[in-house]
């Protein structure tokens, strides 16, 4: 009877130590899977730094707005952002603007120094220049002079919409080629706080800056005034946009993305 109790024992303790061993392999497994579930948490897209991944067409994540894109040299700078004040161009005939002559010129803001400025190198690239540009509220002191040191006029323009043109060339003093211009404003002009699409003008590797520019700039202050006079929102004005006066200073926020920084996000 003993011997028969000491059999069960044994059979009892070798069921359970092969339960045990198996319950072993059951966790490790999982434990595997949580590792694998860690690496990812970001299911497989961009960290913060702006690292690619596969969470979008061109890997960037939701709410993200600049990237390293896969096969580059990651960098840990966001595209370039200068606050622009500028002129317009037109003059004492306000329906005819004088078309073609910048209100801004990347090589003449006193703010980036000149063509041969430190800042300059923001302007420099082998294979990619993009831009984009948010249009800004027109505030600055009495008598504050623009990014060319010109001053504005006394008092603010305001307007609720601008339209313009963005360029490029390659040295001071060369043609702007139709090939290198932008209208990126679409009809009813970009509102305060309101961007571009990113504008993408290719390779470019002068081996020099880019001059960029920006020109015929319309603004929607006559047809403002117009409104509040008449107290009507929806008064019909025969010109919704008038050439910006160049007495009247806009002011706008421009991020320039080259191969020395991360790309935008699109």
């Amino acid at each position: 009877m003993n011997k028969l109790n000491l059999f069960f024992i044994i059979i009892s303790l070798l069921i359970a130590t092969n339960c045990k061993l198996g319950g072993e392999r059951d966790t490790g497994n999982d434990q595997q899977n949580i590792g694998g579930g860690g690496n990812s948490g970001n299911d497989g897209n961009s960290g913060d730094d702006g690292s690619p991944g596969d969470g979008g067409s061109n890997g960037c994540t939701s709410g993200q707005s600049y990237y390293n894109p896969p096969g580059e040299e990651p960098s840990a700078e966001p595209p370039s952002k200068f606050i622009i004040l500028a002129h317009g161009r037109s003059g004492t005939n306000i329906h005819d603007p004088i078309f073609n002559t910048p209100s801004w010129s990347s090589n003449l803001d006193k703010g980036l120094i000149g063509i041969n400025g430190p800042e300059q190198a923001k302007f420099m690239t082998d294979y990619r220049f993009k831009v984009r540009v948010t249009v800004l509220k027109s505030e600055y002191e009495q008598s504050s002079a623009d990014n060319h040191g010109d001053k504005c006029s006394w008092m603010p323009l305001i307007y609720d919409r601008l339209k313009f043109k963005i360029g490029i060339k390659d040295m001071p003093g060369s043609a702007m080629k139709a090939a290198n211009i932008r209208e990126p404003s679409p009809v009813d002009g970009i509102p305060i706080g309101g961007m571009t699409d990113v504008l993408n003008f290719g390779s470019l590797g002068t081996g020099d800056p880019i001059i960029l520019e920006i020109f015929d700039v319309f603004d929607d202050s006559t047809c403002k005034s117009l409104r509040g006079y008449h107290s009507d929102p929806n008064y019909s004005c025969n010109q919704e946009f008038l050439g910006t006066n160049y007495r009247d200073c806009f002011k706008m926020q421009v991020e320039v993305a080259t191969d020395s920084t991360m790309d935008f996000c699109e």
